[in-house]
Order: C-alpha cells, then sequence, then structure tokens
C-alpha cells in the first residue's frame, strides 16, 4: 500500500527519470513480506512490467544503480542469485507476517551486496550489463560493444579519481551507466570526464552529459563520414574495373 508522503519523499524525486520512478513504486505492490524481490533485471522486467516492452534490461539495470545510489533499495547477491530489498518496507507497511507467504528470497547476510563505491563504480556497471547480455542471450559471452580497458586503463582511474575529489557528490555510477545504457562512444565518455573536471561549473553531473552527448554525436558521424568515404571510393573502383571490362 503507498502513503501519501511517497509524493514529498526526496529521495524518490532524486531519481534520474520517470521510468526509474514508476519502476519503483509498481515493484512495490510485488515485493513479498519482507520487503524483497528479484534482482535479476529479465525476471523484473517480466513481474513489474511485463506489458511495457519498451523498457528493456539496461534501463533496469539503469535504475537499480540509481536507485542504489539515492538510497532507496539494497542489491545483493546470494549463490549466484540477485535480490531487491526495500529498506524501509516493514516500516511503511501494516502487515501480519503470519498471514503472508514466506520470503522465497534469502535475506541479505552472508551476501555480497552491491556496494557503490568511487573505486567501483564504473567496473560493476560494466560487468552487471555485461553478465545481463550473456543472460539474455544464453550464448558463450561475447565481448562488450565498450571497450572494458576504457574503464581500467590509469588515465581514466586517474581522471575519474580526480574528478570525484574535487566534486566529491558526483554520482559516477549512475552517469557512467546511463552513457552504457545509450551505447555513447566510448571515447566520448573518457573526454566528457576530462572536460567536466577541466571546467569550474555548479552542476558538474548535468555538464558532464551534455559534453557527453555532444562528443559522442560528433565521433559517431566522423565515424560515419569516414565509412561512407571508403564506401564511395570502393564503388568507384569497382565501377573503374567494369569500364574497363567493357
Amino acid at each position: 500500500m503507498l502513503k501519501k508522503k511517497i509524493s514529498t519523499d526526496y529521495k524518490l524525486a532524486d531519481l534520474e527519470n520517470d521510468t526509474h520512478r514508476l519502476l519503483f513504486t509498481w515493484a512495490i505492490a510485488h515485493l513479498d513480506v519482507e520487503g524483497r524481490i528479484t534482482g535479476n533485471p529479465r525476471e523484473f522486467s517480466a513481474l513489474v512490467v511485463p506489458l511495457l516492452k519498451n523498457i528493456n534490461s539496461e534501463q533496469i539495470l539503469d535504475f537499480f544503480a540509481d536507485a542504489v545510489h539515492c538510497g532507496l533499495i539494497h542489491r545483493y547477491e546470494v549463490n549466484g542469485q540477485w535480490v531487491i530489498q526495500y529498506p524501509k518496507f516493514l516500516k511503511n507497511q501494516n502487515i501480519k507476517p503470519e498471514r503472508e507467504a514466506k520470503s522465497i528470497y534469502p535475506p541479505e547476510n552472508n551476501s555480497r551486496e552491491l556496494r557503490i563505491t568511487p573505486e567501483n563504480s564504473a567496473q560493476i556497471k560494466i560487468n552487471e550489463v555485461k553478465l545481463s547480455k550473456e543472460k539474455l542471450s544464453k550464448a558463450p559471452p561475447t565481448p562488450p560493444k565498450l571497450n572494458d580497458g576504457l574503464f581500467l586503463n590509469q588515465e581514466t582511474k586517474e581522471t575519474l579519481a580526480q574528478l570525484l575529489t574535487k566534486y566529491p557528490t558526483f554520482p559516477s555510477a549512475k552517469l557512467i551507466g546511463i552513457a552504457i545504457g545509450q551505447k555513447k562512444h566510448p571515447d566520448a565518455i573518457l573526454y566528457a570526464l576530462k572536460e567536466t573536471l577541466a571546467k569550474a561549473n555548479t552542476n558538474p553531473g548535468e555538464y558532464f552529459l551534455k559534453t557527453l552527448n555532444r562528443k559522442s554525436g560528433d565521433l559517431y558521424a566522423d565515424e560515419h563520414t569516414k565509412k561512407s568515404q571508403e564506401f564511395k571510393a570502393d564503388f568507384a573502383g569497382i565501377a573503374e574495373k567494369l569500364k574497363r571490362i567493357q
């Protein structure tokens, strides 16, 4: 049952977008007696938004990272099973446990909880996107479209560390998760981190996204132009050979 105070919950308002707010609130109806629900993005989608085909697993992973960052949920793993815990569920619900079915999900005790920190945020998001794609395809693991090295090389680590020193509240996990989910150009992500660090501004998160979007578009446009020129050159070569044959 939703209470009126959810309308003035600043943590809920701080979520990145209305899709994340919808996922958070709709999931409440599916929580078990302990306030738990599956943390597997594919299962979560089938349970909470089965008719909304425009919401994919990557968007749900973005929601998980966003909600964890805002302190609305806990996400942890026990023996390979991902679980979502709504920490304030019991406080906000008037239920009689003896009348409810027992939870099928294990508690957080002895779990590997998803703790997002400046040191692990980027790599956690990459690993989760890779794992989701591999499970969805039910095929042997394949290299992700984004280059892991982008987040593992020393330059990127140092840039992100400096950025978090300058802006301690910079939501690196959420923003890099958005970049991955929206398939931004890998080079644009590093470029945007450097530009955000170099420019003095009051809203580094907004500046990062604007810079990322602009640079990613430019890089993809350049690649498209280059491929078009190569295609035209190849076509011209073929046409010249056909003339000679005739």
